[in-house]
């Protein structure tokens, strides 16, 4: 009963329940069957909040990764347009750090 959030308490009103479902024709098989889907249904429910939760946080730091390397490569963008507005192209930097190696 605990598994279904029926305080045992509160027995006494389950019990009745029960019985009214007997009387308007239900039998124990099919209240058993109904409290075992009611029980698997509340298993896969708390499974998928438990998967949302994991999938929430691998989003979080996905998008964390994500504005990091935008971050970096902004940086890496606004400096080869500074390179280039003074005359340095990847030709030009190939260039020079080829006769910087050669020293």
């Amino acid at each position: 009963m605990n598994k279904l959030g029926i305080s045992t308490e509160d027995i006494r009103r389950t019990i009745g329940i029960i019985q009214g479902l007997q009387k308007s024709g239900y039998n124990l098989d099919t209240i058993k069957q109904f409290v075992s889907n009611w029980e698997t249904s509340c298993s896969s429910q708390a499974k998928l909040e438990s998967n949302i939760e994991e999938l929430t946080a691998k989003k979080m730091k996905l998008q964390a990764e994500c504005e990091e390397l935008t971050s970096i490569h902004r940086q890496k963008e606004l400096l080869f347009r500074q390179l280039k507005d003074m005359g340095f192209g990847l030709k030009e930097l190939k260039l020079l750090y080829n006769k910087g190696s050669c020293s």
